[in-house]
């Protein structure tokens, strides 16, 4: 017998067992899973008998490139951690979840195809939920780019959609299958899908959050795991009865929820805006939340023996976070929603918690933020839950000296010892938004709206002496996911006094490099001062020069936190701003003599800092596949260079959180040095530098 491809003996089966596969329903009665289960047990035993014999007659050639296996011109698997991956020229076929196993599959961000790839299978790019690019060889024949589709050479398969900017699209008549992830978390409103279409990929239409219907044609046979997941606005659509549908095919979708409950699901309540968190509530589990109260409130009262039930549990977050219990406060006896206040703050997405329950506790009100959860999931409100996330104090009058009132909000700023931290926004018509800076301001905060009243900026003097702000988001928007805090370290010095607000997204004000303007959303714009890369050898001489040396050569240092107690003060240079000098012996917020030198460097992943091409958040990559003492780690090999700069200093790394282990130096390590960067690194070759840290000698 010849070479035989497992496609190949899948093909000799009898076609009448893959059909009675494909037809019948993913579930049924018991009768139709024990026909569909005998039906698959049949065909496996013929494929597997097939390939046995191929095996025992001909070994199929396999061959490993760069972490790729083909056999027979058959990408089979790709165990490498690259994240741009080029197809190899022997490649001709990419068989089916080729990438899904490995652990990297959600970080590879480009793929190209060579010339030579000739067939792509439908779920052959399963796994590949980060990919940006995938980049067609402008000789290849097997497939077309057009209009930006890139389909199979006759229109039958759909490997990705490419298009921007649209909220509309027609699959092509000729698309009978679409392949995994191929219009995965786009824009789109709205999706026709023909009536030829016969197969949907994994995940292939998953995230489309904004899709309003999914109308299948009859001519669909298979939708596979994912395949539209979490199309969480669509409560229109209907799919064929014959479909076989894989796991979690149409996870989160409401119109499918309510199918499949006969009556309207919670999900598609909410998208229809038929419901207010409030009114959810009392319909959920009442008890669920009615357990998670009662914690909050024995926690709050100090009843140590309190042992929580696996419900209550639920609300452990916010208990452990629970701020100090304050004097006055009168814990209520809270059995029943009468009991309670509730304020709606909308549903999910939008920076606040969906619902505020409110007790009265004498001088004060225990205001318990929740959110539903489970809610696209759940047929039907009786089986919903809440849960308690945060929890906090409210005290029913303030003193005037920390309170401000405008745009029809209260705004009260507490404080520990000499320092302000929190904030508490109550509007006028009931809403209350509570801000954790996370910041000590060692003045009063200066709050300036914006012209609608949607967005505070709060200015404050951080106690390591910097003016800096922040933004508050008070009417339910997103937070931004790009902007939290202004930072000096990133920005330049910031010049108290002169924010201001452009619109209800956009603020100006004037740093070191002059005006700035800054889009909440976006950021900063890439005119602010330029940082250069710490890859200068002068950072070498840093440990031993003064801070004169160092003022007079670089500039300023600016104070930014203690290492370890107050003794050890961390500082900053601009020339650079990947790398932090520590003082021991020193004391916090006082200055620095001239004569002092730094006792060591760090270079802190909160700094996106490199010291000689040694990037923090930089992957440990293991190049080749051999024996330790051989081994050669493009990070090592780095490591021993810059060991060899510092030949006085220790020379450490943190590595995944884990402990820190020193860096050996080429000439000087020892077999138990290594034996440790091989613990450290070959159990997780993957791992990311947090830290990097060098101590002087002296």
């Amino acid at each position: 017998m010849n070479e035989l491809s497992f496609l190949e003996a899948v093909g000799k089966t009898d076609p009448a067992y893959l059909d009675e596969c494909i037809r019948e329903r993913h579930a049924e009665t018991g009768q139709t899973w024990v026909r569909r289960i005998a039906a698959a047990a049949a065909c496996l035993v013929l494929v597997l008998t097939a390939v046995l014999i191929v095996t025992r007659q001909t070994a199929a050639p396999v061959s490993v490139e760069s972490g790729f296996q083909v056999e027979n011109g058959v990408l089979v698997c790709y165990t490498g951690t690259d994240t741009d991956l080029t197809i190899p020229d022997s490649v001709k076929e990419i068989s089916d979840f080729a990438f899904v196993s490995n652990e990297n599959a959600s970080e590879i961000r480009t793929v190209r195809l060579g010339a030579n790839v000739e067939t792509i299978g439908p779920n052959a790019l399963a796994g590949l939920d980060g990919l940006e690019e995938l980049v067609l060889a402008e000789t290849n024949q097997a497939f077309r780019e057009k209009d930006g589709l890139l389909l199979s050479s006759d229109g039958s398969l759909l490997v990705r959609y490419e298009r921007t900017g649209e909220t509309a699209f027609t699959l092509p008549e000729s698309v009978r299958y679409v392949g995994a992830h191929a219009v995965q978390g786009t824009e789109l409103e709205e999706i026709r899908f023909g009536s030829h279409l016969e197969y949907v990929g994994y995940n292939a239409f998953s995230s489309n959050y904004r899709l309003k219907a999914i109308y299948l044609p009859d001519s669909l046979r298979v939708v596979c795991e994912g395949g539209f997941s979490d199309c969480g606005a669509a409560v229109d659509g209907s799919v064929p009865a014959s479909a076989v549908l894989g796991e979690d095919a149409f996870r989160g979708v409401p119109f499918y929820l309510t199918l499949k409950a006969g009556q309207m699901c919670p999900g598609e309540e909410i998208v229809r805006g038929l419901i207010t968190p409030s009114e959810a509530v009392l319909k959920s589990k009442w008890n669920v939340l009615q357990e998670q109260i009662l914690y909050v409130l024995t926690v709050a009262e100090g009843n140590a023996a309190y042992e929580p039930s696996e419900t209550a549990m639920l609300a452990y977050g916010a208990v452990s976070t629970m701020p100090t219990v304050p004097e006055g406060l009168q814990i209520p006896r809270v059995l029943s929603p009468e009991d309670l206040t509730f304020q709606d703050n909308g549903w999910g997405s939008t920076g606040l918690y969906d619902l505020q329950i409110i007790a009265d506790a004498g001088e004060y009100r225990i205001v318990m933020e929740a959110y539903g959860y489970g809610l696209f999931e759940e047929l039907y409100w009786e089986n919903a839950r809440f849960r308690i996330a945060s929890v906090f104090f409210l005290r029913e009058e303030s003193s005037s000296e920390d309170t401000w009132t405008e745009h029809g909000w209260t705004v009260t700023a507490e404080k520990e010892g000499d320092y302000y931290t929190d904030l508490t926004f109550v509007h006028e018509d009931g809403r209350i938004v509570r801000y954790r800076s996370g910041y000590l301001s060692a003045e009063p905060y200066h709050l300036i709206f914006s012209p609608d009243g949607t967005r505070a900026a709060v200015e404050y003097v951080h106690s390591l002496g910097y003016n800096a702000f922040f933004v508050v988001i008070l009417n339910g928007d997103p937070v931004p996911s790009g902007y939290v805090d202004y930072m000096p370290r990133y920005f330049g010095a910031y010049q108290k006094g002169s924010l201001r607000w452009i619109d209800e997204n956009n603020l100006e004000g004037i740093n070191s490099g002059g005006w700035f303007t800054l889009n909440l959303y976006e950021g900063i714009p890439v005119s602010m001062p330029d940082h250069p890369e710490v890859t200068d050898p002068e950072v070498s001489a840093l440990l031993s020069m003064t801070v004169s040396e160092c003022t007079d050569a670089y500039g300023p240092l600016e104070l930014l936190y203690s290492e370890h107690g107050p003794c050890q003060p961390v500082y900053a240079m601009s020339r650079f701003p990947g790398v932090l000098l520590v003082f021991s012996g020193q004391q916090m917020n006082e200055p620095l003599p001239a004569s002092a030198t730094p006792s060591e460097l760090i270079v802190n992943s909160d700094y996106s800092g490199s010291i000689h091409g040694i990037r923090i958040g930089d992957r440990a990559e293991n190049l080749v596949s051999v024996p330790w003492s051989d081994a050669q780690y493009w990070l090592i090999e780095g490591i021993v260079a810059l060991s060899a700069e510092f030949p006085d200093e220790t020379v450490t790394c943190l590595i995944n959180g884990r402990e820190e282990f020193r860096l050996p130096a080429e000439d000087t390590a020892s077999q138990y040095d290594w034996d440790l960067w091989a613990e450290a690194f070959l159990e997780n070759p993957a791992g990311t530098i947090d830290v990097l840290r060098i101590r002087s000698a002296g």
